[in-house]
């Protein structure tokens, strides 16, 4: 590949983030009450989006929620890490901080709802939600570069 990690290593990097950001999200469903909470409010409003009331089966609306989530996060974090992954460590540290930040903005003004991470999220979780991306995304590339005894 001409730029960046292979896809493989670009898609576990991702999975990390996805891991980072989905344990954030059930943390703050605990805290609340319901470790599933976050992910019940994601799928309600992906659903009404669609004009479907999920009231009774609120389990249907939390597995939507968290699989709407995971596949997104790996979807943004995969591009970001092929990206990312063949910059020197400071370039790859602002590159992943900075569009981050662009998606964090994009999330909130310009894409659609089903391409934002935090669709349905609590306010007070966004900027954590994309913090913790972006740490997952550079822990994720961190661990998926090859060690130095395999370069010699």
């Amino acid at each position: 590949m001409a730029i960046g990690l292979s896809l493989n290593r670009a898609f576990g990097a991702s999975a990390i983030a996805a891991a980072a950001t989905g344990g954030l999200l059930l943390g703050a469903g605990r805290r609340a009450g319901d470790p599933l909470s976050t992910f019940t409010m994601m799928g309600r409003t992906l659903l009404a989006s669609r004009g479907v009331v999920v009231e009774v089966v609120p389990s249907a609306a939390a597995l939507l929620g968290g699989l709407h989530h995971v596949g997104i996060v790996l979807l943004w974090g995969t591009l970001l890490a092929i990206v990312a992954g063949a910059l020197r460590p400071v370039a790859r540290l602002l590159l992943i901080a900075g569009g981050s930040a662009l998606l964090a903005w994009a999330s909130a003004a310009v894409l659609p709802l089903l391409a934002r991470p935090d669709v349905g999220a609590p306010p007070s979780l966004r900027v954590a939600l994309f913090v913790a991306l972006a740490l997952g995304l550079l822990v994720g590339l961190w661990a998926a570069a090859p060690s130095h005894a395999a370069r010699r």
